[in-house]
């Protein structure tokens, strides 16, 4: 999966990295994105138990706390 959000360039909004000449409209939207490309990845069953998630960094922490 991170492999895909390499690709799509969305890697750093996962991990929090936020480029300093990004607008907090642009930084919303490559949430939204990033947020979207995990869920889509996900089997239902693991969906359900993240699905409360709101930003693609909670999301990310959350699967990795399920994976532990």
């Amino acid at each position: 999966m991170i492999a895909i959000l390499v690709q799509t360039g969305l890697k750093k909004v996962v991990i929090r990295k936020k480029s300093e000449n990004l607008n907090q409209t642009e930084w919303e939207e490559l949430n939204e994105k990033a947020l979207s490309t995990v869920q889509l990845c996900l089997a239902i069953m693991v969906l359900q138990e993240v699905l409360m998630e709101k930003t693609s960094s909670a999301l990310w922490k959350r699967l990795n706390s399920l994976c532990d």
